[in-house]
């Protein structure tokens, strides 16, 4: 340009760089000028790429090939961060290729808030400073398990039990792919139609659909063990004696099958388990109970083909090898040591033995308006482990939040008239070291004289106050929020919230109820 002043315009030419700050400087040049060349700084942002995905790893009887699927409850992703004006930077994230489980975005550095939007209802909200994160989980089982919904016949004949004994034995039949299980006795409905001495069992007919549930494919294998009770000085326990297991069965719900199981094989192997069990730790990492419920604590021994490290399925409906519960301890102590236990084992190449030790509390929360309590809600506190690393002495490897408080009151004591964004803030815990928090939060609904529980949101951070956003809680609705503390090595940093390992522990409670003002 010829005359002066002259605006000289630029602008960077967009193209694939990673997100970061990047400095240059853009010299201006005039032949008639004293002090040309000019250089001007500039600086260039781009946003950082975050990604999310969403998948379910299915671990099936082949614990060492699990099968990787997109989570379809997931509709969509958002990010959320402080804009530092006082409002929310709001971003939704494209989602990738059909199935594939992702989603990604540009978005600035810094701590954000990743919002989830659920199908089956309730929201995800993972609070990370993460470019990749991964809201996966892996779970124990195949991907296509089907429950029988009509009456499913089924008939067992298994042969050369170790002598029955109808007051102390038990059979457990498990499948780990179908993560389909059920212990009967001479006292269960239905009852192992067996008299004292009998070896073998013919003709045990019962209803699948009832007593079992998950339908059987033929690569799903079913394990049928006998236990039995046996009682030490201090302690009740179940030892696995005989084993079998078939394959090859094609369930369908309402046709009948035949549970043609070849001969029980005694157990030749043994494990060795020292248990010194210090319950008053377990008890001391929830609130204070007045249960009596003397098969709240459990010590369990059992099989998987899932490996045992991070990440893998929780240690769940494995086939048992252990079942200790009820210490026979003074009310005033509830800590004893029970020596060293041996129990059997038959685990086949690949499979696992897992230990996890346990305390679970029924608690009642009722809706406005109902007669009975929310099915299902428990506090509990526990630990998982392979068997050669489990704990000497046995105690939680991490306790519960201390106290919790809902706008600076007792989160613990009914509260009425709340915001519709309360700040739910605690301690960490006493014990162990938590890797992070959850916070599922349900609403009470009265349904007649029942009440429902209806999710809302589950929350996954690493702090310790949480402030429930704008738009979860309805004005004059009831609510409860459980409350965990974990130990989890499969976390990193928020990268993983929902990847779990051994060695992993948990501890949990329910708030009591709280309302919002109307």
């Amino acid at each position: 340009g010829s005359a002066v002043p002259y605006t000289v315009t630029f602008q960077p030419t967009t193209g694939t760089l990673p997100g970061g700050t990047y400095l240059a400087v853009v010299e201006l040049r005039s032949a008639g000028a004293t002090n040309s060349p000019v250089g001007v700084q500039v600086t260039f942002t781009v946003p950082r790429l975050v990604t999310v995905t969403r998948k379910l790893t299915y671990w099936g009887d082949a614990g060492t090939t699990p099968v990787e699927a997109a989570d379809p409850d997931v509709q969509s992703i958002e990010l959320l961060q402080d804009d530092g004006a006082g409002g929310t930077r709001r971003v939704t994230a494209a989602p990738g290729a059909a199935g594939s489980g992702s989603w990604s975005t540009r978005f600035p550095a810094g701590p954000y808030w990743i919002l989830a939007t659920r199908a089956t209802g309730g929201v995800l909200y993972v609070q990370t400073s993460a470019d990749t994160v991964d809201l996966g989980t892996d779970v124990a089982g195949r991907s296509d398990v089907v429950r029988a919904d009509l009456p499913t016949d089924a008939t067992l004949d298994l042969l050369a039990l170790e002598p029955w004994d109808s007051l102390n034995d038990s059979l457990s039949l498990v499948s780990y792919g179908a993560q389909a299980g059920v212990l009967l006795d001479a006292f269960t409905t239905p009852a192992v139609p067996l008299f004292d001495g009998e070896v073998d069992l013919f003709g045990f007919a019962f209803d699948w659909s009832t007593a079992v549930g998950p339908l059987l494919v033929p690569e799903d294998q079913l394990w049928i063990t006998q236990l039995r009770y046996r009682q030490t000085a201090n302690l009740e326990y179940r030892e696995t004696t005989t084993f079998s297991s078939l394959t090859g069965l094609s369930m369908s719900s309402g046709t009948p099958v035949a549970l043609t199981a070849p001969d029980a094989q005694f157990i030749t192997g043994t494990g060795l388990l020292l248990l010194d069990w210090r319950r008053s730790q377990f008890e001391g990492a929830l609130p204070a109970s007045i249960s009596d419920n003397p098969t709240a604590h459990a010590v369990t021994v059992s099989a998987v083909p899932a490996r045992l490290e991070a990440p893998s399925p929780l240690v769940t409906g494995g086939v048992p090898l252990l079942l200790a519960v009820r210490g026979v301890t003074s009310e005033f102590d509830p800590d004893f040591s029970a020596g060293v236990l041996d129990y059997g084992t038959f685990l086949p190449a690949g499979w696992n033995a897992a230990f996890s030790a346990s305390l679970a509390l029924d608690v009642t929360r009722t809706a406005p308006g109902a007669t009975s309590a929310a099915p299902g809600l428990r506090d509990h506190v526990f630990r998982n482990d392979a068997i050669a690393a489990a704990p000497n002495p046995v105690v939680p490897l991490v306790g519960g939040p201390l106290t919790p408080t809902l706008d600076g009151a007792d989160a613990l004591v009914a509260r009425t008239g709340l915001t519709t964004t309360p700040t739910l803030a605690w301690a960490a815990p006493a014990t162990g070291t938590a890797t992070s928090y959850l916070v599922d939060l349900q609403q009470l609904v009265a349904n007649g004289a029942a009440t429902e529980l209806r999710p809302v949101a589950l929350f996954a951070l690493d702090g310790t106050t949480l402030t429930i956003p704008t738009g979860l809680l309805e004005r004059g609705g009831a609510y409860v929020a459980k409350l965990v503390a974990r130990s989890n090595p499969a976390d990193a940093g928020g990268g993983s919230p929902y990847r779990v390992g051994v060695p992993y522990g948990e501890a949990a409670y329910w708030t009591e109820r709280f309302t919002t003002a109307p």
